[in-house]
């Protein structure tokens, strides 16, 4: 058994939650009214508290008519968003938790959701935009999930969130190197490191660590093949050792105690006639073994074949049985039925056709059938390959040595009647 080394990374997991502090815009605007001077120095002091030394997490719009509100939880866009609306600097983030944040350099920076291009000249449409600072006399102040133009009365609120501590809960291998990189820890359990984030700002962290066991054991049963979590493919009982990766990603040690079952095997019996007339009554289909399968397939019901249900055309029939191991395998007949003209009056006199398949002589044996016949043979492409008219003999002997192997169609048949049979020439 080869050494396996555990990565000490690869199944790292981890999930955010922060500790936030929050800078926050809200006011209340009244229809067909601008906004007052005291509410533009207000919309200006929150810009001036988003400073570019902040960690920033997350920000959200909400008001009167969405109360949730659009987020982004994306801290590198929302710190990009704080410093453009700090400094009043034209900014488009990519998209976002379903949404694009545009900041337009006017009006003292003028907030747009999923605007139609950055500072777009359709100022006025139903959304999100926030611009307090459009004029003391223009109503346009925006809106959140309603008019932005002419809004009706509301409440707008902007927060941008931050923090300086927070909480992660790891999964490794074995061992965990903490964030700081100071220390390894080897055991599950409560941790604290302190880290700088992103924005150089001191963090303290605490890891709720599971170090996961990188072995482990599986007793799989299978029928016939049993495909390993690896891809290897065994075929029969025994212990094995495979190589893969876990639930975490870490590189694992598998034995496999594997009890591999036999498909049980299924034997039907030939069909008698495997070529019938379209205006046959049911048929019963052949004897099967292991008894207490099914058959299934075009025209079949139960144990019965119905040449009228199923139409003009080859069917395969199919026997499946399903045994104790919970093992499936199944086994399968072909059979042909034939748009035949008339009464199928032959199928009353013990005709036969021997031997079934052939190598290429054959004998069509009338049975009781005692008044003059015609035949014709044709190959599975319509060719015709041999035909004869008006034969009284009781056995007629035909030779196909020179034809290809395959299936061919004979068919008999007088003024009164017709029947088809299939050939298989071996």
């Amino acid at each position: 058994m080869k050494k396996i080394y555990s990565l000490l990374f690869l199944g790292l997991l981890l999930s955010f939650i922060a500790k936030s502090q929050t800078i926050m815009w809200t006011d209340s605007f009244i229809n067909g009214q601008g906004a007052t001077p005291a509410q533009v120095t207000a919309w200006n002091n929150f810009r001036a508290q988003l400073t570019p030394n902040v960690c920033y997490s997350k920000m959200v719009i909400k008001g009167t008519f969405d109360t949730i509100g659009q987020v982004c939880t994306d801290p590198t866009i929302v710190s990009a968003y704080a410093n453009a609306l700090n400094t009043v600097t034209a900014y488009t983030s990519p998209l976002t938790n379903g949404n694009v944040w545009s900041l337009c350099n006017r009006y003292s920076g003028e907030v747009w959701l999923n605007p139609p291009s950055q500072c777009s000249g359709s100022n006025c449409p139903t959304g999100y935009i926030i611009r307090p600072a459009i004029g003391g006399t223009n109503p346009n102040w925006g809106g959140v999930n309603t008019a932005t133009c002419g809004a009706p009365n509301q409440r707008m609120t902007f927060i941008f969130y931050f923090g300086t501590s927070s909480t992660i809960s790891a999964s490794a291998c074995n061992s965990y190197i903490s964030p700081s990189g100071n220390y390894t820890w080897t055991s599950t359990g409560i941790y604290m490191d302190t880290v700088p984030n992103s924005k150089n700002c001191d963090s303290v962290i605490t890891v709720n660590l599971t170090i996961n066991s990188t072995t482990s054991s599986i007793s799989p049963t299978a029928c016939a093949t049993y495909t390993s979590p690896s891809g290897k493919v065994f075929t029969s009982s025994g212990t094995y050792s495979d190589t893969i990766p876990n639930a975490v990603n870490c590189d694992s040690i598998i034995s496999i105690n594997l009890t591999i079952n036999p498909l049980p095997i299924i034997s039907i019996t030939s069909l008698t006639n495997d070529t019938v007339c379209v205006q046959t009554d049911s048929i019963a289909l052949p004897n099967a073994s292991p008894s207490g399968g099914s058959y299934s397939g075009t025209g079949v019901s139960g144990n019965s074949f119905s040449p009228s249900n199923a139409g003009v055309g080859s069917y395969y029939i199919v026997y499946t049985y399903t045994d104790n191991n919970n093992c499936t395998n199944s086994d399968s007949v072909m059979i042909t039925v034939d748009g035949c003209v008339g009464i199928n009056e032959f199928e009353n006199y013990n005709i036969s056709i021997y031997p079934n398949p052939t190598n290429g002589l054959f004998t069509i044996d009338m049975g009781r059938y005692n008044s003059i016949v015609n035949y014709t043979i044709t190959s599975i492409d319509g060719r015709i390959v041999a035909k004869n008219s008006n034969i009284t003999d009781n056995k007629i002997m035909i030779d196909l040595s020179n034809e290809s192997k395959g299936v061919y169609l004979l068919k008999l048949y007088n003024t009164k009647s017709s029947s088809v049979f299939r050939i298989n020439r071996l």
